[in-house]
C-alpha cells in the first residue's frame, strides 16, 4: 500500500523540506563532549538550537554567558533587598507560636504574600543558576573561563552591602 504518489503536491512539499538547514550549511554539526574541551566553531549550548557554526557566534555566546553569570550576582542583590525591605517594614513584629521553635528569637514576621514573593524570587534564582551549571555542562574551557569571569564581575559590583562583610541578618521567618 503507498501511502503518497509522486503526483501528490504534499508529498512533494515534504520530500523537499529535508534538506532545508535553517540558514546554515548542512556540513556543520554541533560538537558536543563530556570531556574538557576548546571547540569554539560548531559548538552547541544546551540545545542544536544554540549552535556557535562561527567565530563570531561563539564570541557572542560568550558575552551572552558573562551578563548571564552577572544578571545571576545580581539577582541575589534583588533577593537581599528584599529580604531588608520585609525587615523594615516588619515594626518590630517577631514569630509567634509554633514558628519561633524553627527561627531564632527575635526574626522578623513575614506575611504570607511576602514569603511567596520571596519563594519566587528564590525560585527565579535557582532555575537561572540550574540554566547556567547546564551550559558549564558543556565542558568547554572558554565557557567555563567566561562563567567565572562573569560571576567574578557579578560579585564585585552588586555584592557591596553589608551582609557581604560579614554582618549577615538572623533570618527571616514565614508568615
Amino acid at each position: 500500500m503507498e501511502l503518497y504518489s509522486a503526483s501528490d503536491p504534499s508529498a512533494q512539499k515534504m520530500s523537499g523540506m529535508g534538506g532545508m538547514d535553517m540558514g546554515h550549511s548542512s556540513s556543520h554539526s554541533c560538537k558536543m563532549s563530556m570531556l574538557w574541551n576548546w571547540h569554539t566553531i560548531d559548538s552547541c549550548f544546551l540545545s542544536e538550537s544554540w549552535h556557535a557554526y562561527t567565530g563570531n557566534k561563539f564570541a557572542g555566546s560568550l558575552i551572552g554567558i558573562i551578563f548571564f553569570a552577572i544578571a545571576i550576582e545580581a539577582f541575589k542583590r534583588i533577593q537581599r533587598l528584599f529580604d531588608a525591605y520585609v525587615v523594615q517594614h516588619s515594626n518590630g513584629k517577631t514569630l509567634q507560636g509554633p514558628m519561633r521553635l524553627f527561627f531564632p528569637s527575635g526574626t522578623p514576621h513575614v506575611n504570607v504574600f511576602q514569603q511567596f514573593i520571596r519563594a519566587l524570587l528564590q525560585m527565579c534564582y535557582y532555575g537561572a543558576a540550574t540554566i547556567l551549571m547546564l551550559i558549564v555542562m558543556s565542558f568547554n574551557g572558554y565557557v567555563i573561563l567566561f562563567t567565572f569571569l562573569g560571576a567574578w564581575i557579578g560579585y564585585l559590583l552588586f555584592s557591596w552591602d553589608k551582609d557581604s562583610y560579614g554582618e549577615h541578618s538572623s533570618g527571616i521567618g514565614c508568615c
